[in-house]
């Protein structure tokens, strides 16, 4: 029995953490143990003989300490095993799924109502979608020219965008000083000409593995 209490003593202190360890440093382990189980039973007001016979106890007082230390083992074994249910529940990257059963990507960020989603497929991009009725939020696309035509750009390396329908992505993580002399806004096909302005912009090439809107609604897995 002293043997039994001397393994929860082991449990308690985290002793036993790979076969490895334990053969190592057996000696020092074993001081150890003994040192920590005699001061147990000391402070249970148990005698303690650790001269080798493992009998020296009344078998009652010992079962008695033994019982005691068994609940307290299960219990750290339950808050263990909580604890690293709610670990996984962190660590398991939650997946978009729209209405068809497609999944789009992995979820990165919420704003209610909308699901920004990450997929290698955006050429490393964020998709913004609202999760209700599949609607991506984007940013307007630029021109260089004055009529909206020619190569489209975005101020965001990092977004897909959305023109006329058609779901653009960056092409390009490289950007270059650039001045616009019209956009196109997401809500809004009209060409915008009345102003310009200076700085850095992306090139986009439209993203034709995803229809917009995606069918909604949006959920998550």
């Amino acid at each position: 029995m002293i043997d039994k209490l001397k393994s929860y003593v082991l449990f308690l202190f985290g002793v036993p953490v790979g076969v490895a360890l334990v053969i190592a440093c057996s000696e020092t382990i074993a001081t150890n143990v003994d040192t920590i189980t005699e001061a147990l039973l000391t402070a249970l007001e148990i005698p303690y003989d650790n001269s080798g016979d493992g009998n020296s106890l009344g078998a009652s007082t010992v079962q008695g300490a033994i019982d005691e230390l068994d609940q307290t083992t299960q219990g750290l074994s339950t808050a263990v095993g909580a604890a690293q249910t709610t670990l996984s529940g962190f660590t398991k990257p939650t997946q978009v799924v729209d209405a068809a059963g497609n999944t789009l990507g992995t979820l990165v960020g919420f704003d209610s109502p909308h699901y920004c989603i990450f997929n290698s497929s955006f050429n490393g991009a964020i998709l913004c979608a609202n999760s209700t009725n599949g609607s991506v939020v984007g940013g307007p696309v630029y021109f260089e020219s004055s009529n909206c035509t020619g190569q489209r750009l975005s101020a965001n390396a990092n977004e897909v965008t959305l023109n006329n329908g058609t779901l653009f992505a960056p092409d390009s993580k490289s950007g270059a000083i650039k001045t616009y002399n019209s956009r196109l806004d997401a809500a809004n096909p009209s060409c915008v000409t009345l102003f310009s302005d200076t700085f850095t912009l992306y090139p986009v090439a439209a993203l034709t593995s995803v229809a917009h809107p995606l069918p909604a609604p949006l959920s998550l897995q």
